[in-house]
């Protein structure tokens, strides 16, 4: 045997010798998210579960949007704290039930605010669930918006899709596409294949897709495969492979900058 294959051997031996344990997650936990109207700056919201254990929200904000988060995994954590042995519930999903007696309080030192209500469980039982609540601090009034998600939802979409059409077009017309044809396949293909993915993206997803990356990236995928395809059978005005290509760098342009904008804005 080679002194090199012995090296590589002894190298992995090594390896496996000064291995150890490690705890780790690729993404976000599982977390809950609630935007509030009219919010005091001094405003905290605390989640207390059935046995009356409790989990402050941390304040958050992403662009235009400030809101409260509760990551699910605090609230075994806070469970242990307090001694409980049980801590094995995932508070979601099949074990949602745990949440249905839950409550939230929301305090305002400078406003005199201390109210507790039930807590909006429908919403609260999905990987990224969100809620909204409209707060009258002077009344203590708190009450749970049904309406603002279609709207953000709309906005949304309106927004991702802007993005892709107009980093994607500008590809496009580097390429040298000028023809009328060429721009309507063009718009026709991303409009299609945008809104599937957007359709696929827009509201809550539940267990184990919580992960709207994952989501995200297997679209994407297809959405390159389709698009080559498209343009390769539809597009005239260059030859298949430019068409083909075009396809490719379009999309990885506007997948890098897609994700660049996700770090950064509402999803």
């Amino acid at each position: 045997m080679s002194k090199r294959i012995l090296s590589v051997l002894f190298v992995l031996l090594f390896l496996t010798v000064l291995t150890v344990p490690a705890s780790a997650n690729m993404e976000e936990p599982p977390f809950f998210n609630i935007l509030v109207t009219n919010a005091p700056d001094d405003l905290t919201i605390t989640f207390i579960t059935q046995h009356d254990v409790e989990v402050e929200l941390r304040p958050l904000t992403r662009a235009w949007e400030s809101y409260f988060r509760l990551y699910y995994s605090e609230i075994p954590r806070a469970y242990e704290e307090l001694g409980f042995r049980d801590t094995s519930h995932s508070f979601i999903g099949s074990d949602g039930e745990l949440l249905e007696t839950s409550r939230l309080r929301l305090t305002s030192p400078s406003n005199g605010l201390n109210v507790t209500v039930d807590a909006p469980y429908t919403h609260m039982k999905y990987y990224n669930g969100l809620a909204k609540i409209n707060l009258d601090p002077a009344s203590g009034t708190v009450t749970f918006d049904t309406t603002y998600m279609p709207v953000r939802n709309v906005l949304l979409v309106l927004l991702r899709v802007s993005v892709t059409l107009v980093t994607e077009g500008i590809i496009f017309f580097l390429m040298r596409y000028r023809t009328r044809r060429s721009w309507l396949v063009f718009l026709g293909a991303n409009l299609v294949t945008q809104t599937i993915l957007n359709i696929t993206l827009t509201g809550y997803m539940p267990e184990p897709l919580g992960y709207w990356e994952f989501g995200y990236a297997f679209g994407e995928v297809l959405i390159f495969l389709a698009e080559a395809i498209v343009f390769a059978l539809l597009l005239r005005e260059q030859p298949k492979i430019k068409a083909v290509l075009t396809a490719v760098i379009a999309n990885a342009f506007s997948l890098s900058l897609g994700i660049a904008l996700f770090t950064y804005l509402p999803m």
